[in-house]
């Protein structure tokens, strides 16, 4: 069936004429999915929608609220919440700043990743022109001791991401944090592929498990 009455049901109007055509209840009946006893899915989600003013409200709702209501149990209510949840924290979430001067501060931030790692990895941080953390990405995985940078990886990645500052990273699974002549030549090599693209590269950090080397700080950059 794929309307209810004349109206078209949530599922099918989403994927016809996409996501924001919907109401509010019917993106509440696409989560809850079925109704309850004589109640249809519909009559449960406008009941829901009915009980805020605004829709800052649905970020109020606990799991004793959503039960008052007929057809609600624990197992609707918790997928309810559990959405609200996300929602808030997509409205709260912030950039996370990443202070470029202090590579001490990168490697904390990347370090869990690269603890016991057996083979060398290339990640790089896609960083907006404000420092902000866009996304973090593994761009290589090589060998023991041997790692080819993907650089049209890297590039469309940050092309995508709208990144116009990147951080390399990558580890040296047999604990020696000295750059080698190859680490020297492909950090060079990056740089002038980026500039072509108006892409700046802030540093490279060759990591181990218990330190780091910062192409900025030794002035290799």
């Amino acid at each position: 069936m794929l309307y209810m009455g004349d109206k078209m049901k949530p599922r099918e109007k989403l994927k016809k004429n996409g996501v924001d055509s919907l109401e509010n209840y019917e993106l509440i009946a696409l989560l809850l999915e079925t109704g309850y006893k004589n109640k249809s899915v519909f009559e449960i989600s406008k009941e829901i929608v009915d009980d805020t003013i605004s829709l800052k409200d649905f970020l109020e709702y606990d799991l004793e609220r959503l039960m008052r209501i007929d057809g609600i149990k624990e197992a609707k209510a918790s997928k309810l919440i559990a959405a609200f949840e996300l929602a808030r924290r997509i409205i709260e979430y912030k950039p996370r700043r990443i202070n470029v001067k202090f590579p001490n501060e990168i490697y904390k931030l990347v370090r869990p990743y690269y603890l016991g790692r057996k083979n060398e990895e290339a990640m790089i941080l896609y960083l907006n022109n404000k420092a902000e953390l866009l996304a973090k990405k593994i761009v290589s995985i090589g060998n023991h001791s041997r790692l080819e940078l993907d650089y049209k990886i890297a590039i469309k990645n940050a092309l995508n991401y709208h990144s116009t500052n990147l951080i390399l990273i990558h580890n040296h699974p047999e604990q020696s944090i000295e750059p080698s002549k190859s680490d020297i030549e492909a950090t060079n090599n990056f740089i002038k592929q980026l500039n072509i693209f108006e892409i700046t590269l802030l540093d490279h950090l060759i990591v181990t498990d218990d330190s780091y080397y910062s192409f900025l700080e030794n002035n290799h950059l």
